[in-house]
């Protein structure tokens, strides 16, 4: 499985050089086959998020079912209403094809608190589990991978 990606830039909107919305997409990758790694950062956008969606899209077309794994460890900034109802939007839309999101962040407390929450919210059926560090969750996702084959 690849490393995990750090993204140089903290924002990604409209003004962003077509090498930086190339970085971006780039960056979301499809590892071990069937889980798509969502690379985190510091400020997310509307317009960030619809290229990391129209990625995921892409990667997953021929692939029936998939994990997604999404790194939120650099994120400062909480997101908007705006943010929360695009990203509930655009997984709704692959919801059928995602078996598990598995997240990642580095506020423990703060998570197990407040992921109950917005788990329902943004993710609405799809099974959610946090890890606090890249490794714990690869090998969480290994483990799942191998007891499916």
């Amino acid at each position: 499985m690849k490393n995990e990606y750090h993204l140089k830039n903290e924002k990604y909107d409209e003004d962003s050089t077509p090498e930086d919305i190339e970085e971006l997409k780039n960056s979301v990758q499809l590892i071990e086959g069937n889980v798509v790694y969502i690379p985190s950062v510091k400020i997310n956008t509307v317009f960030r998020l619809n290229i990391i969606f129209n990625r995921v899209d892409e990667l997953t077309k021929e692939i029936s079912r998939y994990y997604l794994l999404i790194d939120g460890r650099d994120s400062i900034k909480k997101p908007t209403s705006d943010i929360k109802r695009y990203s509930k939007d655009r997984i709704q839309n692959i919801a059928s094809k995602v078996i598990h999101i598995v997240l990642i962040f580095n506020d423990k407390k703060i998570f197990k608190i407040i992921l109950p929450f917005i788990s329902p919210f943004l993710f609405g059926n799809i099974k959610t589990k946090v890890y606090y560090n890249y490794e714990s969750a690869i090998n969480y996702l290994r483990k799942k991978n191998e007891s499916s084959l």
